[in-house]
Protein backbone atom coordinates (compact mmCIF):
# COMPACT_ATOMS: atom_id res chain seq x y z
CA UNK A 1 0.00 0.00 0.00
CA UNK A 2 1.43 3.61 -0.99
CA UNK A 3 2.20 5.60 2.13
CA UNK A 4 0.28 8.39 0.95
CA UNK A 5 -2.76 6.21 2.09
CA UNK A 6 -2.07 5.78 5.36
CA UNK A 7 -2.22 8.97 6.33
CA UNK A 8 -5.82 9.20 5.00
CA UNK A 9 -7.15 6.54 6.43
CA UNK A 10 -5.97 6.47 9.97
CA UNK A 11 -6.89 9.65 11.04
CA UNK A 12 -10.23 8.89 9.60
CA UNK A 13 -10.32 5.68 11.85
CA UNK A 14 -8.94 7.20 14.69
CA UNK A 15 -12.10 10.25 14.22
CA UNK A 16 -14.45 7.00 13.84
CA UNK A 17 -12.82 5.51 16.96
CA UNK A 18 -13.35 8.35 18.98
CA UNK A 19 -17.42 8.16 17.61
CA UNK A 20 -18.09 4.96 18.81
CA UNK A 21 -16.26 5.43 22.24
CA UNK A 22 -18.51 7.64 22.90
CA UNK A 23 -21.65 4.87 22.54
CA UNK A 24 -20.44 3.39 24.95
CA UNK A 25 -20.86 5.62 27.55
CA UNK A 26 -23.99 4.74 29.81
CA UNK A 27 -25.82 8.24 29.65
CA UNK A 28 -24.83 9.18 25.99
CA UNK A 29 -26.29 5.87 24.96
CA UNK A 30 -30.01 6.59 23.20
CA UNK A 31 -31.54 3.83 22.26
CA UNK A 32 -32.98 4.60 18.90
CA UNK A 33 -36.64 2.61 17.87
CA UNK A 34 -36.70 0.57 14.93
CA UNK A 35 -38.08 2.22 12.40
CA UNK A 36 -40.29 -0.22 10.51
CA UNK A 37 -42.81 0.06 7.41
CA UNK A 38 -45.92 -1.13 9.04
CA UNK A 39 -48.56 -2.23 7.14
CA UNK A 40 -51.29 0.61 7.15
CA UNK A 41 -53.90 -0.66 4.82
CA UNK A 42 -54.73 -3.76 4.53
CA UNK A 43 -54.80 -6.91 7.15
CA UNK A 44 -55.49 -10.51 6.39
CA UNK A 45 -58.28 -12.17 8.02
CA UNK A 46 -57.38 -15.67 9.96
CA UNK A 47 -55.23 -17.65 7.50
CA UNK A 48 -56.96 -20.44 5.38
CA UNK A 49 -56.31 -23.83 6.96
CA UNK A 50 -56.31 -26.15 3.32
CA UNK A 51 -53.71 -28.60 1.89
CA UNK A 52 -50.39 -27.30 0.88
CA UNK A 53 -51.03 -27.57 -2.98
CA UNK A 54 -54.19 -25.05 -2.20
CA UNK A 55 -52.21 -22.48 -0.35
CA UNK A 56 -52.18 -19.08 -2.23
CA UNK A 57 -48.37 -17.88 -3.32
CA UNK A 58 -47.99 -14.70 -5.00
CA UNK A 59 -44.58 -14.18 -6.30
CA UNK A 60 -42.64 -11.10 -6.57
CA UNK A 61 -39.95 -10.05 -9.10
CA UNK A 62 -37.94 -6.51 -9.15
CA UNK A 63 -36.59 -5.76 -12.24
CA UNK A 64 -34.09 -2.44 -12.46
CA UNK A 65 -32.13 -1.82 -15.83
CA UNK A 66 -31.66 -5.61 -16.32
CA UNK A 67 -34.69 -6.79 -18.67
CA UNK A 68 -32.45 -9.72 -20.31
CA UNK A 69 -32.22 -10.98 -16.40
CA UNK A 70 -35.44 -10.46 -15.84
CA UNK A 71 -36.84 -11.99 -18.67
CA UNK A 72 -35.20 -14.67 -18.29
CA UNK A 73 -36.57 -15.27 -14.35
CA UNK A 74 -39.58 -14.79 -15.62
CA UNK A 75 -39.27 -17.52 -18.12
CA UNK A 76 -38.04 -20.20 -15.92
CA UNK A 77 -40.79 -19.52 -13.32
CA UNK A 78 -43.66 -19.81 -15.81
CA UNK A 79 -41.91 -23.00 -16.98
CA UNK A 80 -41.06 -24.77 -13.72
CA UNK A 81 -43.66 -23.34 -11.58
CA UNK A 82 -47.65 -24.10 -11.83
CA UNK A 83 -48.37 -23.67 -7.77
CA UNK A 84 -48.59 -19.47 -7.79
CA UNK A 85 -51.56 -17.51 -7.65
CA UNK A 86 -49.83 -14.25 -9.35
CA UNK A 87 -46.47 -12.10 -10.28
CA UNK A 88 -45.93 -8.77 -9.50
CA UNK A 89 -43.24 -7.40 -11.49
CA UNK A 90 -42.23 -3.92 -10.74
CA UNK A 91 -39.98 -2.01 -12.58
CA UNK A 92 -37.72 0.39 -10.66
CA UNK A 93 -37.21 3.39 -12.34
CA UNK A 94 -38.83 2.41 -15.25
CA UNK A 95 -37.61 3.95 -18.80
CA UNK A 96 -39.13 3.92 -21.90
CA UNK A 97 -36.87 0.97 -23.43
CA UNK A 98 -37.62 -1.28 -20.11
CA UNK A 99 -41.44 -0.62 -20.22
CA UNK A 100 -41.32 -1.42 -24.44
CA UNK A 101 -39.03 -4.25 -23.82
CA UNK A 102 -41.07 -5.96 -20.65
CA UNK A 103 -44.66 -5.22 -21.99
CA UNK A 104 -43.99 -6.50 -25.13
CA UNK A 105 -42.49 -9.96 -24.05
CA UNK A 106 -45.42 -10.33 -21.78
CA UNK A 107 -48.11 -9.63 -24.25
CA UNK A 108 -45.88 -12.61 -26.46
CA UNK A 109 -45.50 -14.88 -24.12
CA UNK A 110 -48.55 -14.52 -21.21
CA UNK A 111 -51.40 -12.52 -22.69
CA UNK A 112 -52.58 -9.12 -23.26
CA UNK A 113 -52.05 -6.33 -20.84
CA UNK A 114 -55.59 -4.46 -19.72
CA UNK A 115 -55.97 -2.26 -16.91
CA UNK A 116 -54.93 -2.70 -12.94
CA UNK A 117 -57.24 -2.92 -10.70
CA UNK A 118 -58.09 -0.28 -8.78
CA UNK A 119 -57.29 -1.58 -5.43
CA UNK A 120 -53.60 -2.82 -6.87
CA UNK A 121 -52.93 1.14 -7.41
CA UNK A 122 -54.08 2.01 -4.16
CA UNK A 123 -52.03 -0.80 -2.89
CA UNK A 124 -48.51 0.63 -4.31
CA UNK A 125 -47.07 3.92 -3.90
CA UNK A 126 -49.26 6.07 -5.98
CA UNK A 127 -47.10 8.81 -6.13
CA UNK A 128 -44.31 6.35 -7.88
CA UNK A 129 -46.64 4.55 -10.04
CA UNK A 130 -46.69 5.02 -13.62
CA UNK A 131 -50.08 4.37 -14.02
CA UNK A 132 -51.28 4.36 -18.05
CA UNK A 133 -47.92 2.34 -18.56
CA UNK A 134 -49.15 -0.30 -16.13
CA UNK A 135 -50.98 -3.60 -16.82
CA UNK A 136 -52.55 -6.52 -15.67
CA UNK A 137 -52.92 -10.05 -17.80
CA UNK A 138 -54.93 -11.26 -14.68
CA UNK A 139 -51.96 -14.20 -14.11
CA UNK A 140 -49.44 -11.08 -13.66
CA UNK A 141 -49.34 -7.32 -12.83
CA UNK A 142 -46.84 -5.21 -14.47
CA UNK A 143 -45.88 -1.95 -12.63
CA UNK A 144 -43.52 0.79 -14.13
CA UNK A 145 -42.05 2.91 -11.25
CA UNK A 146 -40.78 6.58 -11.83
CA UNK A 147 -38.36 6.00 -9.14
CA UNK A 148 -36.07 3.74 -8.16
CA UNK A 149 -37.64 2.73 -4.52
CA UNK A 150 -34.71 -0.19 -3.95
CA UNK A 151 -35.20 -3.45 -2.90
CA UNK A 152 -36.87 -2.68 0.19
CA UNK A 153 -39.58 -0.17 -1.29
CA UNK A 154 -40.20 -2.06 -4.22
CA UNK A 155 -40.87 -5.49 -1.96
CA UNK A 156 -43.03 -3.73 0.04
CA UNK A 157 -45.37 -3.04 -2.91
CA UNK A 158 -45.47 -6.50 -3.94
CA UNK A 159 -46.22 -7.73 -0.24
CA UNK A 160 -48.56 -5.12 0.18
CA UNK A 161 -50.45 -6.07 -3.46
CA UNK A 162 -50.10 -9.87 -2.23
CA UNK A 163 -52.09 -9.08 1.56
CA UNK A 164 -54.87 -7.29 -0.78
CA UNK A 165 -55.32 -10.40 -2.44
CA UNK A 166 -54.97 -12.15 1.22
CA UNK A 167 -52.74 -14.22 -0.46
CA UNK A 168 -51.23 -16.91 2.32
CA UNK A 169 -47.71 -16.81 1.47
CA UNK A 170 -45.20 -14.39 -0.63
CA UNK A 171 -41.97 -15.56 -2.77
CA UNK A 172 -39.13 -12.52 -3.44
CA UNK A 173 -37.67 -13.97 -6.10
CA UNK A 174 -34.06 -11.58 -7.35
CA UNK A 175 -34.60 -11.02 -11.03
CA UNK A 176 -30.63 -12.80 -11.40
CA UNK A 177 -32.48 -15.85 -10.42
CA UNK A 178 -33.89 -19.17 -12.60
CA UNK A 179 -35.76 -21.25 -10.76
CA UNK A 180 -36.52 -25.53 -11.17
CA UNK A 181 -39.59 -27.37 -11.66
CA UNK A 182 -41.10 -28.42 -8.04
CA UNK A 183 -39.27 -25.77 -5.74
CA UNK A 184 -42.47 -23.95 -4.03
CA UNK A 185 -44.22 -27.79 -3.61
CA UNK A 186 -41.01 -28.14 -2.05
CA UNK A 187 -40.81 -25.01 0.13
CA UNK A 188 -44.50 -24.59 1.36
CA UNK A 189 -44.02 -27.87 2.65
CA UNK A 190 -41.31 -26.91 4.71
CA UNK A 191 -43.04 -24.08 5.84
CA UNK A 192 -45.87 -25.82 7.06
CA UNK A 193 -44.16 -26.54 9.82
CA UNK A 194 -44.35 -25.48 13.20
CA UNK A 195 -43.82 -22.28 14.04
CA UNK A 196 -41.87 -21.65 10.62
CA UNK A 197 -42.55 -17.71 9.10
CA UNK A 198 -40.01 -18.00 6.30
CA UNK A 199 -38.28 -20.49 4.35
CA UNK A 200 -35.15 -20.26 1.20
CA UNK A 201 -33.76 -22.59 -1.01
CA UNK A 202 -29.95 -23.19 -1.60
CA UNK A 203 -28.21 -20.20 -4.20
CA UNK A 204 -26.30 -22.08 -6.89
CA UNK A 205 -23.86 -19.58 -8.05
CA UNK A 206 -24.40 -19.51 -12.12
CA UNK A 207 -20.69 -18.90 -13.21
CA UNK A 208 -19.87 -21.85 -11.15
CA UNK A 209 -21.26 -25.18 -11.29
CA UNK A 210 -22.94 -26.89 -8.00
CA UNK A 211 -20.74 -23.95 -5.87
CA UNK A 212 -23.17 -22.96 -3.16
CA UNK A 213 -23.43 -18.46 -3.07
CA UNK A 214 -25.48 -19.12 0.82
CA UNK A 215 -25.15 -21.54 3.39
CA UNK A 216 -27.22 -22.33 6.34
CA UNK A 217 -26.13 -20.13 9.02
CA UNK A 218 -26.26 -19.23 12.57
CA UNK A 219 -25.80 -15.50 13.37
CA UNK A 220 -23.43 -14.15 16.04
CA UNK A 221 -24.54 -10.70 17.63
CA UNK A 222 -21.83 -9.79 19.57
CA UNK A 223 -19.32 -9.83 16.37
CA UNK A 224 -21.16 -7.29 14.41
CA UNK A 225 -24.01 -9.78 13.71
CA UNK A 226 -20.97 -12.16 11.90
CA UNK A 227 -22.80 -15.16 10.32
CA UNK A 228 -20.99 -18.38 10.37
CA UNK A 229 -21.92 -21.77 8.49
CA UNK A 230 -24.14 -24.83 10.12
CA UNK A 231 -21.45 -27.55 10.01
CA UNK A 232 -23.62 -30.08 11.68
CA UNK A 233 -26.25 -31.97 9.38
CA UNK A 234 -29.53 -31.64 10.60
CA UNK A 235 -32.93 -34.18 9.68
CA UNK A 236 -33.97 -34.22 6.16
CA UNK A 237 -31.60 -31.52 4.91
CA UNK A 238 -33.70 -28.71 6.61
CA UNK A 239 -31.54 -26.54 8.76
CA UNK A 240 -33.54 -24.39 11.18
CA UNK A 241 -31.28 -21.24 11.04
CA UNK A 242 -30.61 -17.44 12.20
CA UNK A 243 -30.58 -15.31 8.89
CA UNK A 244 -32.72 -16.54 5.56
CA UNK A 245 -31.05 -14.90 2.04
CA UNK A 246 -33.77 -12.51 0.36
CA UNK A 247 -32.64 -13.54 -3.24
CA UNK A 248 -35.48 -16.07 -3.15
CA UNK A 249 -37.61 -16.15 0.36
CA UNK A 250 -40.45 -17.58 0.78
CA UNK A 251 -42.56 -15.67 3.62
CA UNK A 252 -45.65 -15.99 5.93
CA UNK A 253 -48.06 -13.13 5.22
CA UNK A 254 -49.54 -13.54 8.68
CA UNK A 255 -45.83 -13.08 10.45
CA UNK A 256 -45.67 -10.10 7.87
CA UNK A 257 -48.56 -8.06 9.50
CA UNK A 258 -47.09 -9.07 12.62
CA UNK A 259 -43.31 -7.75 13.03
CA UNK A 260 -43.66 -5.54 9.67
CA UNK A 261 -42.16 -5.43 5.97
CA UNK A 262 -38.61 -4.55 5.04
CA UNK A 263 -37.31 -1.36 6.21
CA UNK A 264 -37.40 1.18 3.52
CA UNK A 265 -34.60 3.51 5.13
CA UNK A 266 -32.24 0.62 4.21
CA UNK A 267 -33.11 0.77 0.53
CA UNK A 268 -30.46 -2.18 -0.06
CA UNK A 269 -28.36 -4.57 1.93
CA UNK A 270 -29.03 -6.37 5.18
CA UNK A 271 -32.48 -5.75 4.84
CA UNK A 272 -32.65 -9.50 4.68
CA UNK A 273 -30.64 -9.88 7.98
CA UNK A 274 -33.08 -7.15 9.63
CA UNK A 275 -36.38 -9.16 8.73
CA UNK A 276 -34.63 -12.51 9.70
CA UNK A 277 -34.00 -10.58 13.43
CA UNK A 278 -37.14 -9.29 13.77
CA UNK A 279 -38.90 -13.14 12.87
CA UNK A 280 -36.63 -14.80 15.20
CA UNK A 281 -36.84 -11.90 17.84
CA UNK A 282 -40.69 -12.37 17.39
CA UNK A 283 -40.28 -16.20 18.42
CA UNK A 284 -40.98 -17.93 15.01
CA UNK A 285 -38.41 -20.13 13.04
CA UNK A 286 -36.55 -19.79 9.63
CA UNK A 287 -35.44 -22.69 7.80
CA UNK A 288 -33.02 -23.54 4.77
CA UNK A 289 -34.09 -25.93 2.24
CA UNK A 290 -30.63 -27.63 1.27
CA UNK A 291 -32.56 -30.01 -0.92
CA UNK A 292 -33.90 -27.87 -3.35
CA UNK A 293 -31.69 -25.01 -5.07
CA UNK A 294 -31.92 -21.99 -7.59
CA UNK A 295 -29.51 -20.68 -9.71
CA UNK A 296 -28.08 -17.17 -8.59
CA UNK A 297 -25.70 -14.78 -10.64
CA UNK A 298 -22.82 -14.07 -7.99
CA UNK A 299 -21.07 -11.91 -9.67
CA UNK A 300 -18.52 -9.60 -7.69
CA UNK A 301 -19.91 -6.72 -6.00
CA UNK A 302 -18.44 -3.16 -5.81
CA UNK A 303 -18.41 0.37 -3.85
CA UNK A 304 -23.12 -0.55 -3.95
CA UNK A 305 -22.99 -2.94 -1.65
CA UNK A 306 -20.02 -1.92 0.18
CA UNK A 307 -21.66 1.39 1.08
CA UNK A 308 -24.84 -0.03 2.00
CA UNK A 309 -23.59 -2.97 3.52
CA UNK A 310 -21.56 -1.19 5.49
CA UNK A 311 -24.12 1.59 6.77
CA UNK A 312 -26.64 -0.54 6.96
CA UNK A 313 -24.81 -3.66 9.55
CA UNK A 314 -23.96 -0.03 11.67
CA UNK A 315 -27.54 0.89 12.49
CA UNK A 316 -28.40 -2.94 13.50
CA UNK A 317 -25.53 -2.81 15.83
CA UNK A 318 -26.62 0.12 17.40
CA UNK A 319 -30.25 -0.49 17.67
CA UNK A 320 -30.74 -3.84 18.07
CA UNK A 321 -27.75 -4.36 20.62
CA UNK A 322 -26.68 -2.85 24.56
CA UNK A 323 -23.80 -2.94 26.71
CA UNK A 324 -20.93 -5.09 26.37
CA UNK A 325 -22.50 -7.49 23.15
CA UNK A 326 -22.60 -3.67 21.81
CA UNK A 327 -19.14 -2.51 22.16
CA UNK A 328 -17.48 -5.77 21.54
CA UNK A 329 -19.88 -5.60 17.91
CA UNK A 330 -18.23 -2.41 17.53
CA UNK A 331 -14.61 -2.86 18.36
CA UNK A 332 -15.13 -6.08 16.11
CA UNK A 333 -16.84 -4.90 12.99
CA UNK A 334 -15.03 -1.70 12.74
CA UNK A 335 -11.56 -3.58 13.34
CA UNK A 336 -12.81 -6.13 10.20
CA UNK A 337 -13.66 -3.18 7.81
CA UNK A 338 -10.45 -1.38 8.58
CA UNK A 339 -8.14 -4.50 7.39
CA UNK A 340 -11.08 -4.84 4.65
CA UNK A 341 -10.40 -0.95 3.05
CA UNK A 342 -6.90 -1.16 3.77
CA UNK A 343 -6.79 -4.81 1.02
CA UNK A 344 -9.01 -3.07 -1.29
CA UNK A 345 -6.68 -0.14 -1.53
CA UNK A 346 -3.80 -2.10 -1.74
CA UNK A 347 -5.72 -4.05 -4.45
CA UNK A 348 -6.30 -0.65 -6.39
CA UNK A 349 -10.32 -1.50 -5.76
CA UNK A 350 -10.16 2.51 -4.59
CA UNK A 351 -13.80 2.53 -5.07
CA UNK A 352 -15.20 -0.58 -2.64
CA UNK A 353 -12.91 1.07 -0.30
CA UNK A 354 -14.35 4.49 -0.39
CA UNK A 355 -18.19 2.43 -0.32
CA UNK A 356 -17.28 1.43 2.66
CA UNK A 357 -15.83 4.71 4.08
CA UNK A 358 -18.23 6.81 3.07
CA UNK A 359 -21.32 3.86 4.86
CA UNK A 360 -19.19 4.46 8.35
CA UNK A 361 -19.53 8.56 8.02
CA UNK A 362 -23.40 8.61 6.83
CA UNK A 363 -24.19 6.48 9.49
CA UNK A 364 -22.59 8.52 11.84
CA UNK A 365 -24.61 12.26 10.33
CA UNK A 366 -27.86 9.67 10.28
CA UNK A 367 -28.12 9.76 6.26
CA UNK A 368 -30.68 7.38 5.31
CA UNK A 369 -32.57 5.72 2.88
CA UNK A 370 -31.20 5.78 -1.02
CA UNK A 371 -27.53 8.01 -1.84
CA UNK A 372 -28.28 8.84 -5.30
CA UNK A 373 -24.62 9.09 -5.59
CA UNK A 374 -24.73 5.12 -6.24
CA UNK A 375 -26.94 5.22 -8.69
CA UNK A 376 -26.29 7.55 -11.30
Amino acid sequence: METSHYFIIFPMYYKITTYFCSLIIPKNIKRHAIQIHKINRYKLTAAIVAVVNNRDVHIVIINYNSEASTISCLDSVLSNINDFSQITLIDNEATPDSIETLSRWIEQNIGTLSAVPKEVIEASSADAIIEQKSGSTGKLLYLPMSQNLGFTGASNVGINIALTYKSDYVFLLNNDTTVQAGLLSDLLETITREKVAAVSPALVSRQSTNERVNYPTEIDRCRGFRGRSIKKSQSDDIYYVDFLSGAALLLDTDVLNEVGLFREDFFLYTDDLDMSLRIKDAGYELCYDNSVTVEHDSSPRGSLSTYYGTRNRLILITEYLSGLCRISSLVWYLSTQLIHICYWISQKSHMKAFGAVEGVIDFMSGYRGKNPKYHE
